[in-house]
């Protein structure tokens, strides 16, 4: 039996493309969003237009670093991590147990309301597919 990559399955690409415009809709602090898997690859993202697959590899390699950090420093496990700029800000929050993160862009730094909405997306999607994969 051959298993479909995350980015290529029809139900997750439906769910993230969901909890993606849920979180649109939600938080309109957001600039761009993707929903990307562990090693790059992008699953779903807003706005359409433009190239997101740079932001889902560099926000693969900000997870992926983020996780060896915390591991080594022995810390518990990565929740999210969120990088601030002068004119935005970019937050990587882990889906669940899955192999995937949530990226969000935001227009100014995202206080506890925007960092909720984010955490909220995240969890629906994390539960709207099963098992895990």
């Amino acid at each position: 039996m051959t298993t479909l990559a995350l980015h290529r399955d029809p139900v997750v690409v439906s769910a993230a493309k969901a909890a993606l415009a849920g979180l649109a809709a939600a938080c309109r602090t957001v600039r761009a969003a993707s929903v990307l898997t562990d090693d790059g690859f992008t699953i779903a993202r807003i706005p359409q237009a433009g190239s997101g697959e740079r932001l889902a590899s560099m926000a693969s390699t900000l997870q992926a670093l983020t996780d060896a950090v915390v591991r080594e420093l022995r810390i518990g496990t990565t929740d999210h991590v969120q990088l601030v700029a002068s004119e935005g800000a970019v937050v990587v929050r882990r889906v669940g147990d899955r192999p995937c993160a949530m990226v969000a862009v935001f227009d100014e730094p995202p206080g506890v309301e925007e960092l909720a909405d984010l955490e909220a997306a995240s969890a629906r999607l994390a539960v709207t597919w099963a098992p895990a994969r």
